[in-house]
């Protein structure tokens, strides 16, 4: 599925669920029209008043963003209807409580049997909404739309009959990259062993970091294989790559757990702490935070677009590929603070890099505008990047984005584990003091340090701390 038709598909589900959150809003007051007749009279004599205009479209804005924020958008492959069904009736309750506040702010009255009609007729229709949606995913899949790289660890009889259920299954959505092992063990089927083996256990390291690999399925017997399974999952710690087993095992060091049905009850290891609510409450923050930023500063980005234009040659915004989760690349924004051809000229500056490890950076660097390095001083290049939060691509704290450059010249594979979260517009590093004095290998512990000891209240104080950088105008 390409990224245009995966956004109309979730334009399509949002627009859907709001209809559905309105119409039944409607009927919920229609039903019991004697207790509760907000909308119903005004809908009857098309009277509207600007407070039940103004009411009406701000339970569509929150509702909007609670279904958001209970991942009722993401992509699920491996997912128990059970599941799926305790998100939604989260959710829905969460919009009913937005809904009697809504209707206590602006002074309506609403019964408790409209209440109650809202949160169950909303759950049972969007949830079959779901479920045919789901069957449309499984459609799409079938084609080989969407799908996830997937490695299998062993080439034993279990290995192949993954494989095999796998490519049987397209609706799971996995693209099955190959296998890795030493030698070929299974003989019965000769359908893989051609070109399916990939690597062997020794050279797993260096080819999960050239290729893009989502998550490594682990069926390998315990008792023989201990000490290689113990490295892939070194190695997946190592560069945040996801890591499934069909066993109870192991000693997992940084992984959390969580169980999941494929085939047999496998069990998904998970890097860091920002999984499930961590993440809804992390995201949650990212989004209102992002809207609190730019709606009102949108006056200042055109001043400021103006000045860019006015003051030198070339485009207002910065864009430029960066690494992100899962070493997805995306495109940042930021204000731009160089000339025009500023990439190309860095070629010529590299003798003169003063950073320590693969970054790029020259104190004074000839590639800067004058009011480039007011924009710098003052963090305000930095405003765009509010829109990638917005959208999800990157979050208020985590590990800087890194161009390619910078990527391709990692020399440690364990520095990749930062890219198991999303980057951030700021971390441990952009508030130490002297950060500029702080070594590269130092720098990618604290972002593996932060990932390790996540938690909403350390967000918090990265990010007042963040304000005091800028506040200071050393930059971030």
């Amino acid at each position: 599925m390409s990224v245009f038709q995966r956004k109309l598909l979730v334009i399509l589900l949002k627009t859907n669920d709001l209809i559905i959150l309105s119409s039944i809003l409607f009927l919920s007051t229609t039903v019991y029209y004697k207790l509760d007749q907000f909308f119903v009279n005004s809908f009857t004599s098309q009277k509207y008043t600007i407070s039940e205009i103004f009411s009406y479209l701000l339970l569509l804005i929150i509702w909007h963003m609670v279904l958001n924020l209970f991942s009722l958008y993401d992509s699920k492959r491996i997912y128990s209807y059970i599941t799926l069904f305790k998100e939604i009736f989260a959710a829905v309750f969460t919009c009913t409580v937005v809904l009697l506040i809504v209707r206590f702010i602006f002074s309506f009255s609403i019964s408790f049997k409209s209440l109650l009609f809202f949160l169950v007729f909303n759950t049972l229709i969007i949830t079959i909404s779901r479920i045919i949606y789901k069957g449309m995913q499984f459609f799409l899949r079938k084609y080989k739309r969407n799908l996830r790289n997937i490695v299998i660890a062993g080439t034993n009889q279990r290995a192949v009959k993954l494989a095999e259920f796998i490519e049987s299954n397209s609706n799971l959505g996995y693209r099955l990259s190959g296998f890795i092992d030493d030698n070929w063990i299974d003989n019965s089927n000769k359908k893989f062993q051609k070109d399916k083996l990939i690597s062997n256990f020794d050279n797993f390291e260096d080819f999960i970091k050239d290729n893009i690999i989502d998550e490594v399925m682990v069926c390998l017997p315990v008792k023989s294989y201990y000490n290689q399974i113990n490295d892939l999952i070194k190695v997946c710690n190592k560069q945040g790559v996801l890591i499934k087993f069909l066993n109870n095992l192991f000693n997992l060091n940084k992984f959390t757990v969580n169980s999941e049905t494929l085939e047999n009850n496998a069990e998904t290891f998970l890097t860091g702490k920002i999984h499930g609510a961590a993440s809804i409450a992390k995201r949650m923050m990212d989004f209102f935070f992002s809207l609190i930023i730019l709606i009102p500063l949108f006056p200042v980005f055109v001043v400021i677009s103006l000045l860019i234009k006015i003051s030198s040659k070339g485009p207002i915004l910065f864009k430029q590929e960066r690494i992100g989760l899962n070493k997805r690349i995306f495109k940042i924004y930021k204000f731009r603070t160089m000339v025009y051809n500023a990439e190309m000229l860095q070629a010529k500056l590299e003798n003169r890099n003063e950073a320590d490890g693969p970054v790029f950076k020259i104190k004074n660097d000839p590639r800067i505008t004058p009011f480039g390095r007011f924009l710098r001083k003052t963090n305000i290049d930095e405003l765009p990047q509010f829109i990638n939060v917005l959208t999800g691509k990157m979050s208020l704290v985590g590990p800087r984005p890194l161009p390619l450059r910078d990527f391709n010249k990692f020399d440690r594979y364990w520095y990749r584990r930062r890219f198991s979260i999303k980057p951030g517009i700021t971390c441990f590093w952009q508030i130490a003091e002297k950060r500029n004095l702080i070594d590269f290998k130092t720098w990618m512990k604290l972002d593996l340090n932060y990932i390790d000891k996540w938690s909403v209240q350390l967000d918090c104080r990265i990010l007042f701390k963040t304000f005091l950088t800028v506040f200071k105008m050393t930059g971030i």
